[in-house]
């Protein structure tokens, strides 16, 4: 699988949490992409074992081959990861670092049922339309 993670920020409550889901992914055969606003926050912080690059924004990303799109934060991430996909058709699944979340509904703790999911092919894709609306007076 290609996988690509984005944050907004690594707050130091979220480190065991970010942790789970790499240590998820080194179970599995994946190459990861990691957004490099992320990855600047958790440098040093968090181990990585799967082989990854690095991209940052859209222009890196249009080019990439990924499968899964995962963010850790709220809605907000989700929305912001919008932005970077674009139209390229990639699911985002959103793991839910806030209180409550309407798009980012994975919680916390079922980091790896959620990642083990993907790797089975047994999700349900939840199709959403983006509006774009520019009105001038």
């Amino acid at each position: 699988m290609q996988i690509a993670i984005y944050s907004r920020l690594l707050k130091p409550e979220h480190i065991p949490v970010a942790q789970s889901l790499f240590d998820a992914l080194a179970k599995r055969e994946t190459h990861l992409y990691i957004a490099q606003c992320y990855y600047d926050t958790f440098k040093g912080r968090i181990n990585i074992q799967n082989p990854y690059s690095i991209f940052n924004g859209y222009n890196d990303f249009k080019d990439l081959e990924v499968d899964f799109f995962i963010t850790l934060g709220g809605d907000g991430t989700i929305l912001d990861a919008v932005t970077i996909v674009r139209d390229k058709s990639i699911p985002i699944m959103g793991i839910n670092l806030g209180r409550l979340g309407f798009l980012a509904m994975i919680e916390k703790h079922r980091i790896e049922l959620a990642i083990q999911a993907l790797e089975q092919n047994a999700y349900v894709l939840d199709n959403r339309t983006i509006l774009y609306l520019e009105a001038s007076e």
